[in-house]
């Protein structure tokens, strides 16, 4: 049967339609777009620190926080937190009782100096910020003191921001010391080094390392990202049953880790091991974890001990000979851990 010629003809391509001439799409400012318009000098046009928090800050910006800033100023930066954040409070501090004419319209401004524990305290148990922002006094004794005070207080998950470090470099850093004996970025990067390695040894309030899930540095500022809900719980609660359940030897040192560098009892952390070279012993690495846990938990001579074991079932890796080394330096210089345990 013949098909007729009409319907296996191709059909003309439809032109696409034009967009209407007067249909606007409506742009919301961007972080930079609302600091040059409220005179912030955070903005491109001063330290651009802006394009910065807006990739920080983006997620949070629809939600009902509470900001936090040290130093009000001319108000610029209150202004701008106000617009970007449309369901935020925004808190400033500053010690001149002028700064209050800035306040309203979801804007608080608390009359205080960064320089009294007290206050700081207490501004950051009352409003609990989820954004804190030192932009205060910018000497090193400062910063670091107002950190300590109010970084416990802040929400997990929050965001800690230290603005002009690059104040602290040059010829113009003496100036900003303050009473500190080094820059605040050294203190920070202390930090930094904690929340990525926790067993290093150095000094340090592990209260406040315990806390950090990550150090970011830029150009004139970092920030410390506080530890999310998720990781607030007691991890070492949150493990021990499973770790039991599962009875794996990885399972068990990496247990010991987590009991480590979660301020956990040591001596948790020795039994994890032993109970990892239980099934494995002959895995060199383990013996190392005790040699860790053991220095941990005081006893400096099994500590010595399970390194040598390390060494002799992996002597080719150096960290197992740089660590026993450290560890005879250690015990001549204190020579009272020498009775410490049984080895």
């Amino acid at each position: 049967m013949a098909v007729s010629r009409a319907k296996t003809a191709r059909r003309k391509p439809q032109p696409i339609p034009e967009p209407e001439p007067d249909v606007v799409i409506e742009q919301v400012p961007s972080l930079n777009e609302l600091g040059i318009l409220n005179g912030s000098d955070k903005s491109s046009l001063g330290h651009g620190f802006l394009r910065h928090y807006d990739r920080l800050f983006r997620d949070l910006r629809a939600q009902p926080i509470n900001i936090l800033e040290i130093g009000v100023g001319g108000g610029a930066s209150l202004r701008m937190w106000a617009a970007y954040f449309p369901r935020a409070i925004v808190v400033g501090t500053d010690p001149n009782p002028d700064s209050r004419w800035h306040a309203g319209d979801r804007r608080i401004v608390e009359t205080g100096s960064q320089t009294d524990a007290q206050f700081l305290h207490r501004i950051g148990s009352l409003y609990r910020p989820t954004i804190v922002i030192d932009n205060g006094t910018h000497r090193a004794d400062d910063i670091v003191q107002t950190f300590e005070h109010l970084y416990p207080t802040m929400r997990h998950g929050g965001l800690y921001v230290v603005e002009c470090l690059h104040f602290h470099a040059g010829g113009g850093a003496d100036h900003w010391r303050g009473g500190a004996t080094a820059p605040p970025q050294d203190f920070f990067l202390i930090l930094a080094r904690l929340a990525g390695c926790p067993e290093s040894d150095v000094p340090f309030d592990r209260t406040l390392s315990n806390l950090t899930d990550s150090v970011e540095f830029f150009y004139g500022g970092v920030v410390i990202k506080r530890r999310p809900d998720w990781a607030a719980s007691d991890p070492i609660a949150l493990h021990r049953p499973l770790v039991a359940r599962a009875n794996h030897a990885r399972m068990w040192i990496n247990y010991a880790q987590l009991v480590l560098n979660n301020g956990g009892d040591p001596q948790e952390a020795v039994d994890a091991c032993r109970n990892a070279l239980v099934q494995e012993p002959t895995e060199a690495s383990y013996h190392h974890q005790l040699s860790v846990a053991l220095e941990r938990a005081g006893d400096m001579e099994g500590a010595m001990t399970a390194c040598r074991i390390s060494i002799r079932l992996h002597p080719a890796f150096r960290m197992f000979s740089d660590r026993l080394a450290g560890l005879g330096k250690k015990r001549t210089e204190t020579p009272a851990a020498e009775s410490v345990g049984d080895g």
